[in-house]
């Protein structure tokens, strides 16, 4: 996950890493990672560079340069600005805009998460959503590209729900430490739902609190991935993982990378 690589800002997990962007693609090469999930967020998002023609043109030099490509954008914009408080022609026009840098650096992929400030806990907000992915449903097939909706439903409940929509336009992405953290149950979920998850994050977090490093939280990583490969899961898995208290964040994530080639190369769980 962007940032991941980059110092914290403001004391916050995750954001885009203003100043440092450019250097973790070189950075994610020579630790072995060979794709970022970009990250856009409110702050400056009129300038992001996946927004304008120069950062484009700039991600691209570094997509070629150091062979790490970007699938897919996180749009954490959307969770701080979802439509039903912050006016649906607002959030729908960045999100068009996000699109066309999606298809102009290659990414397939756009995460809207519904949780926390986003989290669709009423009858009309769920109308809010479905309203804005079929607006949306037009720039997608534009720009040959797919969201992956994050949500913080009960399993069979996300289940019904992402049936409204085409597969081919609107999967799940499935982040193993949130459902933990609620107390899902992995198996229930990926029986659920596993046909329609498109792209998995990696965290692990405590019981109904927050994100701890990978293996001392409530999530079962290894079985969840087993389960997830299992099911027939062929899509890409993002570390969206805990930070390092000690700064040394390259370290961490060699560290939650060599964790997960372990796991998926387990015979046994």
């Amino acid at each position: 996950m962007q940032g991941r690589l980059s110092p914290i800002v403001d004391a916050r997990i995750q954001s885009f890493p203003w100043g440092h962007w450019e250097q973790e693609f070189s950075t994610a090469k020579k630790i072995g990672l060979q794709k970022i999930e970009w990250t856009i967020d409110s702050k400056k998002i009129q300038i992001n560079p996946i927004i304008i023609d120069t950062g484009r043109k700039l991600i691209m030099d570094l997509i070629k340069t150091e062979g790490v490509s970007v699938p897919s954008v996180t749009s954490d914009y959307f969770m701080e600005n979802p439509p039903w408080s912050f006016g649906a022609k607002k959030v729908l026009d960045s999100h068009r805009s996000v699109c066309e840098g999606m298809q102009a650096i290659g990414a397939k992929l756009l995460i809207i998460p519904l949780v926390d400030n986003s989290s669709i806990n009423s009858a009309i907000r769920k109308k809010d959503i479905i309203e804005f992915i079929s607006k949306l449903g037009k720039p997608l097939e534009d720009h040959e590209l797919r969201i992956a909706i994050e949500s913080d439903y009960s399993p069979y409940k996300l289940a019904s729900f992402i049936s409204q929509f085409d597969p081919k336009l609107v999967g799940i992405n499935y982040d193993i430490g949130n459902s933990a953290g609620l107390g899902f149950n992995s198996a229930e979920e990926i029986e659920a739902y596993a046909d329609r998850i498109i792209n998995v994050h990696v965290k692990d977090r405590l019981l109904g609190g927050r994100t701890v490093p990978l293996g001392t939280g409530a999530a079962d990583l290894p079985k969840t991935i087993y389960m997830l490969e299992t099911s027939g899961y062929s899509g890409n898995y993002i570390l969206q993982t805990a930070r390092a208290i000690d700064q040394k964040h390259n370290e961490v994530i060699v560290k939650y990378a060599t964790l997960m080639e372990e796991w998926l190369h387990a015979n046994n769980v």
